[in-house]
């Protein structure tokens, strides 16, 4: 029964195209148009894409919490995990720092002692000293926060620190120390951070995930990924969001393919003298605008595809978003649907219409 309903849809459409090929024509354009729109925002408003753009820190670290006393051998090999290791933090949460001279404006709170293990500039600086000397690495030395002021020295856990530079980072409440003073002045670590160059594929998560808790039976590790899928629940909003622009922007196109209707309604009463209900002429037309939304929303899928490096990447709003075949199969159909939906009124209104009048016409 679905063959028939298709081959009657796909013969209007032909004449639709043939008899009316510029309106035709650009209700085509329109609606692919609105597709390709639906594509560009779907990706924009999705919150784990976003941060997916900014290579977002949160999505490149890997959080083990391990009661294991740490060594360099350990932190070694965890820094040698992978190429796309870019450095591991080692940290200790201090609750009673004492700096001498801290700024007015400083209100006393605990600190993050963090220490690099690579020491290759992961200190995520904007300005300031962002690495330890060879001859540091070897020292009580420490990298303390801009807005401390004027210090000399710190005291960590009743180790003194002398003060060799100073830092603007996301965290004013992080003090960097070489490794080996962190070590050797028995700092027990609170948390390991393993950090990447980019992003991950789930691949290289899960790949890493079983290497750290292979080297760390005992870890309780947080991955890049389970941040990635707690943030893609938050993605409602943004489909909500993109559906209702695609939706706006069909409707501005509805009168294209009404007119299209209106000027081929004499064959819907030709169906129904030969029989046919209205039920079955409504589903003919709700088959054409499956047909056509299919079209156009598969041609820009198409388009996205080949123009994303050339066109779209120079335009998101956040920079090189991913797509995966996942999420353009998702956009096809939520295309359809809304399309669907938009026309359902209409088509329904339309045919039932046409029919009273041309039946009328024709006895």
């Amino acid at each position: 029964m679905f063959r028939k309903y298709i081959s009657l849809a796909s013969s209007r459409i032909k004449h639709y195209a043939f008899h009316n090929a510029l309106i035709f024509a650009m209700f085509m354009f329109g609606i692919t148009i609105s597709a390709i729109a639906f594509i560009f925002f779907y990706g924009n408003s999705m919150v784990d894409k976003q941060n997916e753009a900014r290579n977002a820190l949160s999505y490149r670290t890997f959080i083990i919490h391990s009661t294991n006393q740490l060594n360099q051998e350990i932190l070694k090999k965890l820094s040698n995990l992978s190429t796309s290791v870019l450095d591991v933090r080692v940290k200790c949460e201090i609750e009673n720092p004492f700096i001498s001279h801290v700024h007015e404006a400083m209100t006393p709170q605990p600190l993050n002692i963090i220490s690099l293990v690579k020491n290759n500039n992961a200190i995520y600086s904007y300005q300031g000293k962002n690495s330890f000397t060879k001859e540091e690495l070897h020292q009580n030395v420490a990298i303390i926060p801009m807005d401390y002021g004027e210090v000399s020295s710190i005291l960590l856990e009743g180790n003194k620190f002398t003060v060799v530079g100073r830092t603007t980072n996301f965290d004013l409440n992080i003090v960097f120390i070489p490794l080996h003073a962190f070590l050797t002045n028995g700092f027990n670590q609170s948390s390991i951070e393993v950090i990447l160059d980019s992003v991950p594929s789930r691949h290289t998560n899960n790949k890493l995930l079983r290497q750290i808790s292979e080297l760390l039976p005992d870890a309780v590790i947080s991955d890049p990924f389970e941040l990635i899928q707690a943030d893609q629940s938050k993605n409602l909003e943004g489909i909500v969001l993109s559906s209702g622009v695609f939706l706006i922007s069909i409707l501005s196109f509805l009168s294209l393919f009404q007119y299209l209707v209106s000027e081929n309604s004499y064959e819907n009463a030709v169906y129904s003298i030969v029989g046919a209900d209205t039920k079955s002429v409504i589903i003919i037309t709700l088959f054409e605008i499956i047909i056509l939304s299919s079209a156009a929303a598969f041609i820009a899928c198409i388009v996205h595809v080949t123009c994303y490096d050339l066109l779209f990447v120079k335009i998101n709003i956040y920079g090189s978003i991913r797509y995966s075949i996942y999420d353009y199969l998702v956009c096809f159909v939520l295309e359809i649907l809304i399309s669907f939906a938009a026309v359902l009124p209409f088509v329904c209104y339309s045919s039932t219409h046409s029919l009273v009048e041309m039946e009328r016409r024709f006895r």
